[in-house]
């Protein structure tokens, strides 16, 4: 277990700093734009951060969870690759298309879209590919180098007076590509290819994932999404202006994650409190120190510009604690859960999604920006309950359909 602690220790460092980076960038982004075009650059990362997650179809976790059991140099991971990014170029467009009608995009924005679709599910599954031969730290660094080299973009636009919505977007998206290409060089120098086909039963596993994903994804960032467009870029300016500094719970969420998802699938002799109980423990007294401080930190970060987040800060750091302890059962899920056992919990999981989404519609034009935190921490209390009673309901029952 300290093993397991110290890496997720190594993972959180190296994604506290590329998150970090994505901060700064966020808070020089506020400060300079008007809140108009810092929402509609906002909108544009929002985007460019889930629409990946819908066209990957679920074959990142799928390859996490498989190759954990079994070395990918075996296999011809490359002929994976190529069949995995053609259904994501098809899924992509498609996406990218109904994206541009809601959202009213401009032309070089569907480009870009389509671009850093393209190019982020190739690093999705590259990375995955580290991840479940427990090169951690090269598969964060994989995923989120490009946020520190973004903030030197930033920095190169802000020096030459060039800052603006559209710079930062392709901006952004050139950043994407140049770090995705360069994971592809990567893989292939230090990842052999081996002879064997890759079998089907982990695209059909993917397909569930791709499910739970999917949901999962749209629980998680439909606020941004759907902010925009009931309340207008300016609230969601605000909305991604408070949420900088509750990153911090997503950071410690995400790393523990990169680690539980192959090492529960590894080893069904892993005790699931003993994983979390101390990340758990953290995350709440962090919880307490952002909610008591959360004017000093809005004041500093944005200068009083962005003041009206304040209680939403305290909302949300609230909603960062579910998240994690939501993270903690969900791994464990994916990792130990058999075929059928995802199924039910995709269903579980789409239901609540279905509710949520006019819940938080309604939760928007009640309260305004606040009802976003509202309605994140309700359904994320939602999840964490059906989780832990679905993992007690296969373990203490023995259902052996449930669990493996």
């Amino acid at each position: 277990m300290k093993t397991i602690t110290q890496k997720i220790g190594w993972v959180t460092g190296l994604l506290g700093l590329s998150m970090f980076f994505a901060s700064l960038v966020s808070i020089w982004l506020a400060r300079s734009l008007s809140t108009q075009a810092f929402g509609e650059f906002s909108l544009m990362r929002s985007l460019i951060l889930f629409l990946p997650t819908l066209a990957i179809w679920g074959q990142d976790i799928a390859v996490t969870t498989f190759f954990a059991r079994d070395h990918p140099g075996r296999y011809q991971w490359t002929q994976l690759l190529r069949r995995v990014l053609f259904a994501s170029a098809v899924i992509g467009a498609i996406s990218v298309v109904v994206s541009g009608l809601i959202y009213d995009l401009k032309p070089y924005q569907w480009i870009c879209l389509l671009l850093a679709i393209l190019i982020t599910c190739s690093t999705l599954l590259l990375s995955s590919l580290f991840r479940s031969m427990r090169r951690y730290r090269t598969a964060v660094l994989m995923s989120s180098a490009f946020r520190g080299l973004f903030l030197f973009v930033v920095a190169f636009l802000w020096a030459t007076k060039r800052l603006g919505a559209d710079t930062a977007i392709i901006g952004y998206t050139l950043t994407l590509l140049v770090t995705g290409l360069f994971n592809i060089y990567l893989a292939h120098r230090s990842m052999p290819i081996g002879k064997d086909p890759v079998p089907a039963e982990l695209h059909k596993t993917g397909l569930i994932y791709m499910g739970i994903g999917l949901v999962v994804n749209v629980l998680v960032s439909l606020d941004a999404l759907v902010i925009s467009k009931v309340l207008g870029n300016e609230t969601l300016a605000i909305f991604s202006a408070t949420t900088v500094p509750a990153q911090i719970f997503s950071i410690i969420s995400h790393a523990a994650k990169i680690v539980w998802v192959p090492e529960f699938g590894r080893s069904v002799h892993v005790s699931l409190n003993a994983y979390g109980r101390k990340i758990i423990v953290l995350a709440f007294f962090l919880m307490i120190a952002v909610a008591a401080a959360a004017q000093p930190i809005m004041r500093l970060l944005y200068d009083g510009k962005y003041d009206s987040g304040i209680f939403l800060l305290q909302i949300l750091s609230l909603a960062g604690l579910l998240r994690l302890i939501n993270g903690l059962s969900s791994s464990f899920i994916m990792g130990r859960f058999t075929d059928r056992g995802l199924a039910i919990y995709l269903a579980i999981t789409l239901t609540i999604m279905l509710f949520y989404i006019p819940g938080l519609y309604f939760a928007l034009r009640g309260l305004g920006v606040i009802g976003a935190g509202y309605a994140l921490a309700v359904q994320l209390a939602i999840r964490v309950a059906v989780g832990y009673f679905l993992i007690g309901y296969g373990g203490g029952r023995q259902k052996p359909w449930l669990r493996r």
